[in-house]
């Protein structure tokens, strides 16, 4: 009768041992997950951000497109004297306010992400 009292009391204190060691994986599971849960909701808000800032940049692009007219030449009949000084064109990536914009943010973003 000792006998199956201590061999009950090893196998109660090893399914103890076992019980904490389950418990604290959990708890560390339970810790990772919601530091996943924490980054995938940085993520969506940095998604979100940057959709729109893209629409921001889109709308800013139909607002600048819809103020340059195209200039293939003179309409007959008008003087040199007449024409505009400067025909204004959209600009490249390194002058245009909304690209610098765009690519910036891009950069904070995947900096963000490091």
């Amino acid at each position: 009768m000792e006998l199956e009292i201590q061999q009950y009391e090893k196998a109660k204190a090893v399914r103890e041992e076992q019980l904490d060691r389950l418990t604290q994986i959990c708890q560390e599971q339970a810790f990772e997950i919601r530091q996943l849960r924490a980054h995938l909701a940085q993520q969506d808000l940095d998604l979100v951000a940057e959709r729109e800032a893209a629409m921001q940049i889109n709308h800013m692009w139909g607002t600048q497109n819809s103020s340059f007219q195209e200039v293939d030449g003179l309409a007959p009949g008008v003087s040199k004297h007449h024409r505009p000084a400067k025909v204004r064109e959209p600009q490249g990536a390194a002058g245009n306010p909304s690209e610098t914009a765009s690519s910036g943010l891009l950069q904070a973003i995947k900096y963000s992400e490091t």
